[in-house]
């Protein structure tokens, strides 16, 4: 799937999820009082799934305009993920280096800590708000690659004692539901 290929997947979704919120909405216009709580219920439901859509839709235009990409490259996702994580951070004054798997080896700042796993739930805690990184995977497997790729890029793992292939994830992530890579960012 090239850029181009991904840009048509998610404005798609992006539309078709608007068109199902509009539809909520006027339901929601239609009752007097609370009236029916399915709409509310539903409306609470296609809301989050329209801010999810249009969250990957604007992270694709974002990365395509800031890394000048031509539409036809293939779309990576563990890429395109780092991608945006780098990205985010050079606008906060921090540069990851693609050459230096580990940031902060030159002790540029006083204290760096990234932090990756996988999860179930989309929630966000404030106090992690600041640097704080949450991409939905298409599968556990897809899950852990990312998780790999990722550590590369960003934990320092010299003696390649740590593989992400010997942890049972199973155990902890239910597959049935949409599964998310988080990452937290500290840097002082």
């Amino acid at each position: 799937m090239t850029y181009e290929e991904k840009y048509t997947v998610l404005h798609s979704k992006y539309q078709k999820v608007g068109k199902e919120l509009e539809q909520a909405i006027e339901k929601l216009s239609e009752i007097s009082g609370f009236g029916d709580l399915n709409h509310i219920s539903n409306y609470t439901k296609i809301h989050r799934n329209f801010k999810y859509a249009e969250n990957q839709f604007q992270q694709l235009l974002k990365y395509v305009t800031d890394c000048k990409l031509d539409p036809a490259t293939e779309f990576n996702t563990c890429e395109f993920i780092y991608g945006i994580i780098k990205n985010n951070q050079l606008q906060k004054g921090i540069k990851l280096k693609d050459y230096e798997p580990y940031p902060n080896e030159d002790g540029e700042w006083e204290y760096y800590s990234c932090n990756i796993g996988l999860t179930n739930s989309e929630e966000i805690k404030n106090e992690y708000q600041h640097s704080f990184y949450l991409f939905q995977v298409l599968n556990l497997k897809h899950g852990k690659e990312c998780y790999a790729y990722l550590g590369d890029k960003l934990q320092n793992n010299p003696d390649e004692e740590f593989d992400v292939e010997n942890l049972n994830l199973k155990k902890v992530i239910d597959e049935t539901k949409p599964i998310f890579i988080k990452v937290i960012l500290r840097v002082k």
